[in-house]
């Protein structure tokens, strides 16, 4: 199973590959996005393009906002 990292942070925490031995923080690690379609993010070794490593999206706290009644109401 690969570790899964906050988005709020794992720029900052260590991440490593277990088939090179590479190692560095999230910021170095190569970050692969589908653009919204998912609820998730990959980290990717740099050295040897293995997945490393899965970024969770954080959940949004705030409620909608209910815009369906138009400007000024």
């Amino acid at each position: 199973m690969l570790p899964k990292f906050s988005q709020a942070t794992y720029e900052s925490e260590p991440v490593s590959c277990k088939k090179c031995g590479w190692s560095g923080t999230g910021a170095d690690a190569i970050l692969i996005d589908f653009y919204g379609i998912t609820d998730s993010q990959d980290l990717y070794c740099p050295e040897c393009d293995k997945k490393i490593g899965t970024l969770v999206k954080e959940k949004r706290t705030d409620p909608p906002v209910d815009n369906t009644g138009g400007p000024g109401l």
